[in-house]
């Protein structure tokens, strides 16, 4: 919702094309940060705890109408990305070969296709009514959340 918009969303909120290269740096930045993150992480439990709260973070940071939070907003879905990547990837080699293929394909279109569908829906509300887009984006994380927190399947030995 953040990550594709930073051109727009500078420009809904009148900023310039030097906060937009912030902007890029920030988020580009982040996943070389993050990959360094991941690599120090050892608990599953703190791997999602860490990355919900940057999801959290994406969009508190949208609710202020200041373009500089963009790239704060956009930082912090690098960085959660990348947390979360770790995850998977201690998933990944733990599974068989056939159940990784499966596994991986099965979670990478669901998860394109929420944010696909998520993020044609935010285009439209960033031009209509900002704050609809937090609000969306803040109810789904807490839904993520609710649902990481009672699935225990995702608690393995990394």
């Amino acid at each position: 919702m953040v990550y594709l918009y930073p051109a727009a969303l500078i420009q809904i909120m009148h900023g310039t094309t030097f906060q937009y290269t912030i902007v890029q740096i920030g988020f580009y930045g982040s996943w070389l940060v993050g990959s360094w993150i991941m690599m120090k992480y050892k608990s599953p439990v703190k791997i999602i705890i860490t990355s919900m709260f940057l999801n959290f973070l994406v969009f508190i940071l949208l609710i202020p109408f200041n373009p500089w939070l963009i790239a704060l907003s956009v930082a912090s879905v690098g960085l959660g990305d990348s947390i979360h990547e770790l995850l998977w990837i201690k998933i990944f080699r733990t599974a068989s070969e056939k159940l990784l293929g499966s596994v991986y394909g099965v979670d990478e279109f669901v998860t394109n296709l929420f944010r696909l569908g998520y993020d044609s829906i935010a285009g439209y509300f960033y031009t209509v009514d900002f704050t609809i887009v937090p609000i969306i984006g803040l109810l789904t994380i807490t839904a993520v959340s609710i649902s990481y927190a009672f699935s225990k399947s995702w608690r393995i030995k990394i």
